[in-house]
């Protein structure tokens, strides 16, 4: 949803003035993003221990919605 997001204004249609707000973070760490800048193919299963663990450490067992 990001791509389509910030650069075709897809789904603007779902989003609240909470979400409206927050896009303009969105656009300012966008150019901070080094994946979608490299030339280098990201390996996902080198990087995904990675993720997992901020997974782990940020976000509880359970959800609740």
């Amino acid at each position: 949803m990001g791509v389509a997001l910030h650069r075709a204004g897809a789904y603007t249609h779902l989003m609240n003035e909470e979400d409206k707000e927050n896009l303009k973070w969105l656009h300012i760490f966008n150019k901070y993003d080094l994946y979608s800048k490299s030339k280098v193919r990201v390996d996902i299963e080198e990087v995904k221990p990675y993720y997992l663990s901020l997974i782990e450490k940020y976000f509880p067992a359970k959800l609740r919605w």
